[in-house]
């Protein structure tokens, strides 16, 4: 029987399953996708890598900073020093806010594969329901197999791990409640983004990156191939923001891509327009649209369930990484 098993590989899951595994805990990972990351995501278009979920994080806590900077000290990771953007009511200017910014040269998955390198991850295994007895958490895997625990981490959004607790009876499920009730009140927001490509002969702007802040669809516009030391062609990632991506999650991809590459191209120019490629990214669960005043959840007694994330007082990353590490302190690591 395990310790701990931690159901999702995302950056708050696989931060608390290695935080556990280091202190000599017996854990293993269960990821439904065969990927680990959740949002620490990229695509390959025309042999080019993009990332498509996250793309960079900052790191004012002194505990995430210190991660940070093992992550600077392995190659995973670095200070973004490239030129950034705002646009606002003044139009597009620089964006000197005075915040670190970090990025993954090669990917940001490699920050996941980075906190999974010593773990007992299982890819692939679908938590279909589970089982709560005086002694132990029984996991119901799709594929017919079994996972018994001592203790469950529930590292995924909101409404999963609320639809995944209440495959309790109600009696089970109501000593539970201290972690079921907080997290069936959170919603999550989808993100749709944007990958585009274009011809080598494009000139691209010099900012790498731009925050927009009108009253428009978009929240992100980010130059993907000046992040690639190996980029042959020019590329976009341009997020919508979560209200934008609700309303437009019923419509075709065709749609969604040129709502977003025409809301870009007001900024930059008509070009924007005219891909050589392009491709849709939706996030379903993208970010919580409410948020706790804790970290992580946890039951006191008993079997020990937990639920760590992005939904607590921080977004991002560095939140969820507060939220796995905290939540592994308080099973004991």
């Amino acid at each position: 029987m395990l310790d701990v098993a931690v159901i999702g590989a995302g950056f708050a899951g696989l931060s608390c399953a290695q935080r556990l595994a280091s202190h000599g805990q017996r854990v293993a990972v269960l990821e439904k996708a065969p990927r680990l990351g959740g949002r620490l995501a990229t695509l390959v278009v025309e042999g080019q890598t993009i990332d498509c979920g996250a793309p960079f994080f900052v790191a004012q806590d002194a505990g995430f900073r210190a991660f940070v900077d093992e992550l600077i000290a392995h190659g995973v990771s670095k200070r973004w020093t490239g030129r950034l953007g705002r646009v606002d009511e003044r139009g597009l200017h620089d964006l000197d806010d005075g915040i670190d910014r970090f990025i993954c040269p090669d990917g940001m998955p490699d920050i996941g594969r980075f906190l999974a390198r010593d773990l007992d991850l299982r890819l692939g295994a679908s938590a279909a329901r589970l089982e709560l007895s005086s002694e132990r958490w029984t996991i119901h895997l799709d594929a017919g197999e079994t996972v018994e625990a001592a203790a469950v981490v529930l590292a995924l959004p909101t409404p999963v791990a609320t639809q995944l607790l209440e495959t309790l009876p109600p009696g089970p499920l109501a000593s539970v409640s201290s972690v079921h009730e907080p997290l069936a009140r959170i919603e999550y927001d989808p993100i749709i983004a944007a990958i585009s490509m274009y011809e080598s002969s494009i000139v691209l702007p010099t900012y790498e990156g731009i925050v927009v802040r009108n009253d428009g669809p978009l929240e992100w516009i980010g130059v993907d191939s000046a992040l690639r030391a190996d980029a042959k062609y020019p590329a976009l990632v341009i997020h919508g923001w979560g209200w934008w991506s609700r309303e437009m999650m019923g419509v075709t991809d065709d749609v969604a891509l040129s709502d977003l590459l025409f809301e870009a191209g007001r900024i930059l120019g008509d070009w924007v327009e005219l891909p050589r490629a392009r491709h849709l990214q939706r996030w379903r669960f993208a970010g919580p649209a409410q948020r706790l005043d804790r970290f992580w959840l946890a039951t006191d007694a008993g079997p020990r369930l937990g639920a760590c994330g992005d939904f607590g007082p921080v977004k991002d990353l560095e939140g969820a990484w507060r939220s796995g590490v905290g939540l592994a302190a308080e099973l004991g690591a």
